[in-house]
């Protein structure tokens, strides 16, 4: 998939004997054009959160999709209700405006209509895509900050909590007051580490400031399309001030003494591909204190089973390249999944997503596969031997031949899996493209 630079907002400056004044004027112009991008922070520029729209859904339900607009010149940002801890949370407003930031995503979340029982522990997700403008095109950022604000408590006994999955690193100050923990999710039977929370106290910080490095912290995401930011809270009695709102500004800000946290491995691309009756896998990711990956296949998609242990260059300052390749021919027709387990030098580990390889698909060479159908929230999609690891273009087409998803690969990998949760039930022609051929196949989107 094409990579598309976020303009990083840093401006450098050189001695420049100007000869006349419209090279004085000139220069002005591109200063100006490039400092516009600066935020108040000592990071790079600024995506901008303001005037969401519902794309489709209901007003606070789970699946509904809002669209904020030009959030960076050329690209939208489409945030999802991805999911909430129980039917008791519920979303006051998406994007709060009578207080913090006018640029800042600020979701306000409630449980129990405002009223906290003790030891309740509640959370919404939202999940967020960067697409370009006016379309549902994803597309990637290179790199961007996301900082959380005043993450603080009521004075009493409600504190307020925030998780990132996907991030690379974070920032917090050196006597800040947050509680550092790892976020699990549970993925075919399997929990494991993706994110990062941090929790705040029950004391109350006046107002949303962003002097408040205390209670703050950056984080950082490297060649993202789509990630997750939870919200949440903790009542540690009985309270009646559990509706918060939460100030997530993507930007960068300084710190009094910073504290620089890298994750051990940022995986920057997986991919699976069929040849010759072989299971090709490559992948590359950044790595700090890292240890080894272990590859690990299933014919199920639940049990697991190691492979072999491929231990980490140690070249930190530069991405690493890996490959490895097995003998299929002998496992039985069917799905062939494959995973890393990433394993850093304390012995913590997380894994990768899945990638899916169909055995025995169809040799023609324009040939390919949808499945399940009809199919409910996952269509996996099998692409001919000559199109794997070339650019292929995902297209799905209503039955009025309105495109409603597009979705491309710079280096797709045999099998794909796209998400149809959001599509609306009825029939749909899914139409792929790899340079000069294409392929078209009909599906149906039951309930």
């Amino acid at each position: 998939m094409k990579t598309y630079p976020f303009p990083n907002g840093r401006a450098h400056s050189r001695h420049v004997r100007p000869q006349n004044k419209k090279l004085i004027l000139f220069i002005l112009f591109i200063l100006l054009a490039v400092l516009s991008f600066a935020g108040s922070g000592s990071g790079g520029g600024v995506l901008t959160f303001k005037d969401p729209t519902i794309e489709s859904g209901l007003p606070g339900q789970d699946g509904t999709l809002y669209r904020f607009s030009n959030v960076v010149s050329g690209f939208d940002a489409l945030v999802k209700i991805k999911g909430r801890s129980n039917p008791l949370t519920y979303l006051v407003t998406i994007d709060m405006t009578s207080s913090g930031f006018d640029k800042a995503f600020q979701p306000q979340v409630g449980y129990s209509g405002g009223a906290a029982p003790a030891a309740a522990d509640w959370w919404m997700d939202f999940e967020m895509t960067f697409v370009k403008q006016q379309t549902n095109t994803p597309v990637i950022f290179d790199d961007f900050d996301l900082t959380a604000i005043d993450i603080d408590g009521n004075g009493h006994l409600i504190r307020e909590y925030v998780g990132f999955f996907g991030l690379t690193s974070y920032t917090l100050e050196q006597n800040s007051i947050l509680v550092t923990s790892n976020l699990t999710e549970v993925v075919n039977g399997v929990s494991k580490i993706t994110g990062k929370r941090f929790d705040g106290p029950t004391s109350n910080f006046v107002n949303i400031d962003t002097s408040g490095t205390s209670v703050m912290v950056t984080t950082r995401f490297a060649s993202t399309q789509t990630f997750t930011v939870r919200v949440g809270g903790v009542a540690t009695g009985a309270s009646g001030a559990s509706e918060r709102m939460y100030s997530l500004y993507f930007q960068d800000f300084r710190y009094t003494v910073p504290h620089d946290v890298t994750l051990p491995v940022s995986l920057k691309s997986f991919d699976a591909k069929l040849a010759s009756g072989k299971a090709l896998l490559n992948w590359t990711a950044s790595e700090t204190k890292f240890s080894h990956y272990v590859i690990e296949r299933s014919t199920d998609g639940k049990s697991y089973s190691d492979r072999t242990m491929v231990f980490a260059t140690g070249k930190e300052s530069i991405d690493a390249s890996y490959s490895f390749s097995e003998n299929v021919s002998g496992v039985s027709e069917g799905l062939v999944y494959y995973r890393l387990k990433m394993v850093d030098i304390d012995g913590a580990f997380k894994y990768s997503q899945i990638r899916i390889i169909k055995l025995n698909s169809q040799k023609s060479d324009v040939a390919i596969s949808t499945y399940p159908n009809p199919v409910q929230s996952e269509l996996r999609i099998t692409i001919p031997d000559s199109w794997q690891s070339q650019r292929v273009v995902y297209d799905m087409y209503s039955s009025n031949g309105t495109r409603i998803k597009r979705y491309v690969n710079d280096r797709a990998s045999q099998t794909e899996t796209i998400q149809l949760a959001d599509v609306y039930p009825g029939t749909y022609v899914i139409k792929l493209t790899s340079g000069s051929e294409s392929a078209v196949q009909r599906i149906i989107k039951s309930k």
